[in-house]
């Protein structure tokens, strides 16, 4: 039996007052974006339950309840800042391995509108390696990705654990994969602590009362969104052109979310 220690005081609030159900076990994440270097780097934490059919990755498991908050933002070629107030919550995506589907929560922009993004499980089509490292005491091998989604990704899995998920949509291979990153090296998860197998239990159920919406309607969701940010930007003054490359790029990266 393999027990690797796990706190999670912020999670708790999973077994409260839910329908819950056994899993067998769970990992905390450290999630990186980094799509346009070191100014813009963002991290969170992240946490994944699993058993052999489900699995439940929440990104800022922290904001269990919606949280409203005032952001600053910074446009340095323009001299501007912007105050824009949004509404905080989790971001779940639940992996059903039995349907072959995802669910991830998305909060607009705007914070007008919630809904689960329904998509396909992928198939990543790993290519397995002999080449092999330690992570949190666990004999881990390399294995790559195909193309998804314009990325290719590189990731770290253990037999010693042997559910097949992962973070984010992340999964496929026959172990729990520990740690990621897509071959450009924008998307980092690294695995912080862990727990197989585990007591604790949490609700793998979606919120009845959430719409589901499909990748098309929410690609084109985001298109929108950066269509008005756009639109907003010009009106206030040029922005270099390598400063919207990644705007125009930016439903693609999304694909993160």
């Amino acid at each position: 039996m393999i027990r690797l220690t796990l706190f999670m005081p912020f999670i708790i609030f999973l077994s409260n007052n839910l329908f819950s159900q056994e899993i067998k076990g769970c990992a905390i994440y450290y999630e990186i974006i980094n799509f346009r270097g070191d100014s813009f780097l963002k991290g969170d934490s992240s946490v994944l339950f699993f058993n052999s059919d489900t699995s439940l990755y929440i990104k800022n498991p922290q904001f269990n309840i919606i949280r409203e908050n005032v952001d600053t933002i910074s446009i340095p070629d323009i001299n501007l800042k912007l105050e824009v107030k949004r509404r905080y919550v989790s971001e779940p995506i639940y992996k059903y391995k039995n349907q072959s589907l995802t669910y991830s929560l998305f909060q607009n922009g705007d914070s007008s509108e919630i809904y689960y993004v329904l998509d396909s499980l992928p198939k990543f089509n790993w290519k397995i390696t002999s080449i092999k490292k330690n992570i949190l005491g666990l004999d881990c091998f390399k294995a790559i990705s195909n193309e998804f989604r314009g990325r290719v990704y590189e990731v770290w899995f253990t037999y010693e654990i042997p559910i097949s998920s992962g973070p984010w949509k992340l999964g496929g291979l026959p172990g729990l994969i520990l740690e990621a990153n897509d071959v450009e090296e924008q998307i980092f998860f690294r695995i912080m602590k862990a727990e197989y197998p585990t007591s604790y239990h949490c609700d793998f159920k979606l919120n009845p009362l959430i719409q589901h919406k499909s990748i098309d309607y929410h690609i084109n969701n985001i298109k929108e969104v950066i269509k008005k940010f756009r639109e907003s930007i010009a009106i206030i003054g040029e922005v270099k052109n390598n400063k919207l490359d990644a705007m125009e790029r930016f439903p693609e990266l999304l694909e993160i979310e």
